[in-house]
């Protein structure tokens, strides 16, 4: 069995936007956090993200299908911050 799950451009465009603003959360917080920064740190904050090290996962999606509707949801994994994208005008 496969299945698919989709966002539609509006939501990708909203990802975006929340995105880049959990990541400059994300970067002055491990800025204050860390007192001897490695080139890559410094090389990922000042291009504006994180640094994730070498796994590099700044996001998790979460899509939980029910039987009215599927709720969809995105995960900062540095702020823990989450962005509920479920349209429930559409339940």
């Amino acid at each position: 069995m496969s299945t698919k799950f989709r966002l539609t451009q509006e939501q990708i465009e909203k990802i975006e936007i929340w995105e880049q603003e959990q990541n400059l959360l994300a970067v002055e917080k491990q800025k204050k956090n860390t007192d001897n920064p490695n080139e890559f740190q410094i090389m990922n904050w000042e291009a504006g993200y994180p640094y994730d090290g070498t796994v590099g996962v700044g996001l998790t999606y979460m899509f939980t299908p029910t039987s009215i509707g599927t709720i969809i949801k995105v995960k900062h994994n540095h702020t823990k911050n989450e962005l509920d994208l479920t349209d429930y005008d559409n339940f």
